[in-house]
């Protein structure tokens, strides 16, 4: 998790239940708060398990002066997004509140409020001290983590990127101005996710500014995919499915020339685009319904495609192709179209149409992003700690996903499960030691030892209510 010559110099706070029994039994406590078991705890033995935290550990650190290592920076922003939480300033009250969650991601409540070096005196753990962390930290460095993360995630879980599907696409992120003159925070996200079961997935992104040089959809697709292609082997990327912003001729030639079969929209000013259109309304074309769009127009069009093979007319690409026309008819008479290419060959219409609607998944991703995990409904925010927490909200998806699937969970991810277990430990908090323990454990271990707690009964009571102080949320 850490190097062991960082860890030294820490406090360090071990889970040792004859410590902590033997404490009480003299009438001595630090700190008794709830330990749930719930959902959450479940994650949060799966990232244990898979080892995953530990690739945090040598986040880079680009302030001039250290002090809590950024290990804790990242596994607290990697939690916040699961708690529906959109403001730092309510991490204090929120998060810090389950002892199992804490102690496997590498602290506790204890040193969240005193601080974490013996040595050097408290220096508390707070959102400004977060704040002040990420907004230092470059989007290479981001990226450069995500790498590191994607190769240990590939590791892990290899049959999930192996022959998968996988589709890029770009948005654009916006936190808006705050007080004191902090400017907007606006940035262009492009994301390459993968499928898993039944549902899409980001597993690499990178960061550009909304407008510049090099900043293109075609320039980042290029960039993101070779990036992928450090981790990912070439049997992994089997299907790219990517929106029209991406086209680019060569590139699709040299994608399938390394194994990637690509579908890809055309635009409608594209030659391409008006010559397959055209061959579509020739009258021999031959037309298979398909199921009809989720239309908010109402009666729905009906639908049908046009598959056109060995497409050679669009001179940019050195490989032939597959063409696609769909076409949605209103009753009014209007028609519209749409128009796909792809270097593979497919039998039928219907059977392309079928692996084009999966760009769709990739859709229902973005808009859960958007809409559960406040990827485009961002507070006022300096730039970098903006890009920090989209990273960690987009880190957060992508591992809760990967639980979700070794769990057998079905549907796109929005929302959390609520806690399946009910409450029945406490976490128990004594000098360095902590213990789960039952409430009749303690309060038997008290009665058995009342004279003890009685002795110091004033010290335990300013302990005890310090603590349940300290999670207010009021």
């Amino acid at each position: 998790m850490l190097p062991a010559a960082e860890r030294d110099q820490w406090v360090v706070f071990s889970e040792d239940r004859e410590a902590v029994v033997g404490a009480l039994r003299r009438g001595e406590c630090d700190a008794i708060l709830p330990a749930a078991h719930t959902f959450l705890d479940d994650f949060a033995e799966f990232l244990h398990q898979h080892r995953i935290l530990e690739q945090f550990g040598q986040f880079p650190d680009h302030r001039t002066r250290e002090s809590i290592p950024g290990f804790f920076f990242c596994t607290t922003l990697l939690y916040l997004p699961l708690f529906r939480l959109q403001h730092l300033a309510d991490i204090e009250g929120v998060l810090f509140r389950s002892p199992f969650i804490l102690r496997l991601l590498g602290f506790n409540a204890r040193q969240i409020a005193e601080g974490f070096y013996a040595s050097t005196g408290p220096r508390p753990f707070t959102a400004e001290a977060l704040g002040d962390f990420f907004a230092e930290v470059p989007p290479e460095t981001l990226v450069e983590q995500q790498l590191v993360l994607l190769s240990h995630l590939h590791r892990q879980f290899p049959e999930v990127f192996a022959y998968g599907v996988y589709a890029m696409d770009c948005m654009t992120v916006a936190a808006p101005p705050g007080r004191l003159g902090l400017p907007a925070a606006r940035f262009v996200l492009c994301i390459l996710s993968v499928q898993v079961g039944k549902s899409a997935v980001p597993i690499l992104w990178s960061y550009a500014p909304e407008t510049g040089e090099g900043t293109g959809d075609i320039s980042l697709g290029r960039a993101l995919v070779a990036q992928a292609r450090q981790v990912l082997t070439p049997r992994d990327i089997a299907f790219l499915l990517i929106d029209r912003g991406f086209l680019d001729g060569a590139w699709l030639a040299e994608q399938a020339q390394l194994g990637t079969k690509i579908i890809i929209g055309l635009k409608e000013d594209m030659h391409a685009y008006r010559d397959v259109v055209g061959l579509s309304r020739l009258p021999d074309t031959v037309w298979e319904d398909v199921p009809p769009p989720k239309n908010h127009r109402d009666p729905p069009p009906v639908r049908q495609v046009a598959l056109f093979p060995q497409i050679e007319s669009w001179d940019a690409c050195s490989v032939p192709l597959t063409g696609l026309v769909v076409r949605d008819r209103y009753p009014s008479g209007e028609e519209l179209f749409q128009a796909y290419v792809t270097p593979e060959a497919f039998a039928d219409g219907a059977s392309f149409y079928h692996e084009q609607r999966r760009r769709w998944d990739a859709e229902e991703c973005y808009m859960a992003l958007a809409r559960y995990w406040n990827v485009n409904d961002l507070p006022p925010l300096r730039l970098g700690l903006a890009r920090a927490l989209v990273h960690f909200a987009l880190v957060a998806y992508l591992l809760l996903s990967l639980f979700r699937w070794q769990n057998h969970a079905e549907g796109p991810l929005a929302s959390l499960p609520r806690a399946l277990i009910p409450e029945v430990e406490l976490a128990v908090y004594a000098g360095h030691a902590f213990a789960l323990l039952t409430a009749s454990e303690i309060v038997t271990i008290l009665l058995d030892h009342a004279d003890a707690w009685h002795h110091n009964r004033a010290r335990l009571l300013a302990a005890l209510r310090l603590s349940e102080r300290r999670l207010d949320t009021s």
